[in-house]
Parts: structure tokens; sequence; C-alpha cells
């Protein structure tokens, strides 16, 4: 007897800890997050030594994604990384189609930019010496949350690369 009340005991105690541990995970701890943003990217040339990256998001209603700079102990801003540069250099910075709006996001209790809906992202290019061939490799980082369910998804990075 004096041990199944031990067992009780023991188990009553973890209780409180289990129920931390479920609430911290959520119910679908370990399942797929569900895919809210899609991205594409492509490039064309202009002419024999300038060309354009188009980078596009799709964002799915009542998601957003963050603008490129973001305030301290908030979200994870928006990153446009170019890792690999063979035989071509950046020209300015990677613009976005539209202004990241100001919201106040409740999740981080701070007003943020961000973006939802559709939005291009381009980045001008030129290759040094059009004779031979050029590589362009890179990736966005970006996170997605959803302000009405207070829910944000992991990080996440989509990488790119083109050859000539």
């Amino acid at each position: 007897m004096k041990k199944i009340l031990s067992f009780i005991a023991l188990i009553l105690l973890m209780l409180p800890t289990s129920a931390q541990v479920f609430k911290q995970n959520g119910p679908s701890a370990g399942m797929p997050v569900p895919e809210v943003v899609n991205w594409t990217a492509s490039y064309k040339m202009l002419n024999a030594t300038a060309g354009i990256i188009t980078i596009e998001v799709h964002i799915y209603d009542g998601w957003h994604i963050y603008g490129t700079k973001t305030p301290k102990n908030g979200p994870i801003a928006t990153k446009f990384t170019f890792s690999e540069l063979t035989n071509v250099k950046l020209v300015g910075k990677t613009s976005p189609s539209k202004k990241a709006k100001s919201h106040f996001d409740r999740t981080f209790n701070k007003l943020i930019l961000w973006w939802e809906g559709n939005v291009k992202f381009t980045q001008l290019f030129k290759v040094i010496n059009p004779s031979k061939e050029y590589a362009i490799g890179g990736s966005v980082k970006y996170m997605s949350c959803n302000e009405e369910k207070q829910k944000c998804n992991p990080p996440k990075t989509f990488e790119f690369k083109f050859k000539q």
C-alpha cells in the first residue's frame, strides 16, 4: 500500500511539469509546419552584361513576413544573402515591389514592418566578363506569422542558384 501511495504521489508531482511541456511544445509538436509562404526565383539578361534577379513571394491570407529590419527582441527580419557571385557583381540593393507596412504586432508587442500578399524583390547584377560563364546563388531567410492566430512559424530559408 505504501508503494502505491508513493507512486501516486510521484505521478501527481509530475503532472504540472507535463502540462508545461505540452503547453510549450503544443499538441502538434513534431508535426510538419504548414507552408504559408511560397517563393520562386528567376533571372533574365537585360543586355550582354546586365541582368536582373526576381524573387517572388506569395504569402497566404492572414499571414505575413517581416521587413528587412526589425526591432531588438522582435521577430526574425527577412534577409537576402548572395553567397555565390562568380563573374558577377551586384548593382545596388535588393528592392521590393511595394513597401512593407507598419503594424502593431501583438505577438511581439511592438510596432513592426511586414509584407502581406504577393511581393517581388529585384536585384540588378552585372557580368564582369561576358566571354566567361557566371553563377549567382543565395538565399532568403524569413519568418512567417499570423496576427489573428498569434502564431509564428520557425524561421525558414529559401535558396536559389543560377548558372549561365
